[in-house]
């Protein structure tokens, strides 16, 4: 069953600026968070913000985003919390049944809290990749490439990290997303990596 993607009127180049801009924040307070959330004209980063300051859980507000993003920068559907051999992907790029780009999602930032355990802001959250390696594996051992990303970095495995655990290209995810919009899913859904930066 196809489902009707509605994109955003922005330009995609504007939008990898506008994450590009969210990733140099490290830390903001609540009166902060609101003020970014004003600056930004892409209306999911303003909704991600506010989901996080809001008590929303941050894997699900980074997912939501990355799915908006795949729609309107790549021009692609992403479909979130899908079933696959090893469990469940993030968020799954497929155009083609043969082999989907499967994402695997840390969130890019958490809430942070007073003492009194209140909210007072949000503060980047740092992707370390070896802290993920079980779970990298694990779908490894049923997809040939998964990305593990948390809207900042961009960590690409293949299945010679089974072996060897290291992704075999790493980068900001915008320029991920800025320099290969169709190449990244056309080319790991045809079977084959062809990143040309």
């Amino acid at each position: 069953m196809e489902t009707e993607i509605k994109f955003i009127s922005m330009h995609p180049v504007s939008i990898i600026e506008e994450l590009e801009r969210l990733n140099t924040i490290s830390k903001l307070g609540f009166d902060e968070v609101k003020e970014q959330q004003e600056s930004f004209k892409y209306p999911y980063l303003q909704h991600y913000l506010g989901n996080i300051l809001y008590s929303g859980k941050p894997e699900t507000a980074t997912a939501e985003l990355l799915r908006h993003l795949v729609e309107d920068v790549l021009h692609e559907e992403g479909f979130s919390e899908v079933k696959i051999k090893a469990g469940f992907a993030d968020l799954i790029i497929q155009e083609k049944k043969v082999n989907p780009l499967v994402i695997e999602l840390k969130p890019g930032f958490i809430r942070t809290e007073d003492k009194h355990g209140k909210t007072n802001g949000i503060a980047a959250n740092k992707l370390i990749y070896s802290e993920h390696q079980s779970q990298v594996q694990k779908y490894l051992t049923a997809n040939d490439y998964i990305i593990l990303t948390d809207l900042r970095d961009a960590c690409l495995f293949n299945r010679e990290a089974l072996v060897y655990y290291k992704p075999f290209f790493r980068s900001p995810l915008p320029n991920c997303c800025a320099c290969t919009s169709k190449t990244i899913v056309s080319g790991i859904t045809s079977g084959g990596l062809k990143i040309s930066m």
